[in-house]
């Protein structure tokens, strides 16, 4: 009889040691009295301490708002904790605990570094709609610069390839007519020469 409501007695209780090895009692249930007072205890030695399956519950500490008490923190933590163990970055998570930080435990500058975490592992679906556009347009936009670049490039190149190219023809069209004109001159005999003298004289006259 008297191991039975020991046993009844152990299972409403919910233990807990920190690294210090001392001994927090937490409720399992939120309490709809008076407020009560929950002390450290004894210290209690265990060879081995459970894994403390808090991960079903793992959002309890959203639901009691008298958190704001040292164990009640220190029992978040380990709800945290264990949760991350088994589901690391879980921004699901994260949102809560930092709702339980900024709302019950008044933290409000840590709970708004981990929504600025959460943030950031997890963004909402249109949040993720928007920034994928947003790297869409990006590498858009740098493509087309890259292909605007590279068309004032070649069209900077064929104007010089082209005005070099026109300076090469006048110049080898003049150095070819300079070429017959010379070379008529030295097969003409004397007497056409001084004809077509007379002949250009008589033209820049007339002009």
């Amino acid at each position: 009889m008297v191991c039975s409501v020991f046993i009844k007695w152990l299972n409403k209780k919910r233990w807990i040691l920190d690294k210090e090895n001392k001994f927090y009692e937490l409720p399992c249930q939120q309490s709809t009295g008076t407020e009560q007072k929950w002390e450290e205890s004894q210290l209690i030695r265990i060879d081995l301490l459970q894994d403390i399956w808090m991960i079903e519950r793992r959002m309890r500490f959203l639901l009691q708002k008298d958190l704001r008490e040292l164990q009640y923190v220190f029992y978040a933590n380990i709800c945290l904790n264990n949760a991350q163990h088994l589901d690391k970055d879980d921004a699901v998570l994260l949102f809560h605990y930092a709702t339980f930080l900024k709302q019950i435990s008044k933290q409000g500058e840590t709970g708004s570094d981990i929504f600025i975490r959460c943030r950031m592992l997890r963004p909402p679906i249109a949040l993720r709609v928007v920034l994928a556009s947003e790297v869409v347009e990006q590498q858009r936009e740098r493509m087309l610069k890259n292909k605007l670049k590279a068309i004032d490039l070649h069209r900077t190149l064929t104007g010089v390839e082209q005005r070099r190219l026109d300076n090469g023809e006048d110049n080898l069209e003049e150095g070819v007519f300079d070429m017959r004109m010379f070379c008529q001159g030295l097969v003409r005999p004397q007497a056409e020469l001084w004809e077509l003298q007379i002949h250009v004289e008589h033209i820049g006259d007339l002009t």
